[in-house]
């Protein structure tokens, strides 16, 4: 089963301390071989690895460089970016869920089964072609 991790359980799996480590650590082991991320998670992850959690950036490179040699890593070109935040401002989406909206659709070109994340809510409001796929770990 192909599965697209988002940020809050990347950032999770990465540090043992965290209260969603153990779980989060078990879906990403679960899916080891169909686990994909998109560019823009690992952008929020170093900004989050870095900023708020204050890790060394190169551990944190680090870490991004094991990420993207493991994962699947779905790319987004312009016409992604202008057909989510075109279907954001219909359904009245704004600030940053536009990046969750980011995220649902680089789950749907990779064509994933299931999305993985410790924030439902917002992807939830993404439409019931999203919803189907959210699940936490």
């Amino acid at each position: 089963m192909k599965a697209l991790f988002d940020t809050s359980v990347i950032v999770a799996f990465s540090e043992a301390r965290h209260i969603h480590h153990r779980a989060s650590f078990a879906a990403v082991l679960a899916h080891q071989t169909e686990a994909v991320i998109d560019t823009h998670t690992l952008a929020e992850i170093y900004a989050t690895l870095t900023g708020k959690m204050r890790k060394p950036l190169n551990e944190a490179l680090f870490f991004l460089q094991m990420l993207s040699d493991r994962f699947e890593i779905v790319e987004l070109g312009l016409a992604d970016y202008l057909t989510t935040s075109a279907a954001c401002a219909a359904n009245g989406i704004s600030g940053a869920a536009v990046y969750d909206a980011l995220h649902a659709r680089s789950a749907l070109k990779a064509g994933v089964d299931v999305i993985y994340t410790w924030n439902t809510k917002d992807f939830l409001r993404l439409g019931p072609e999203i919803a189907r796929l959210v699940r936490t770990p």
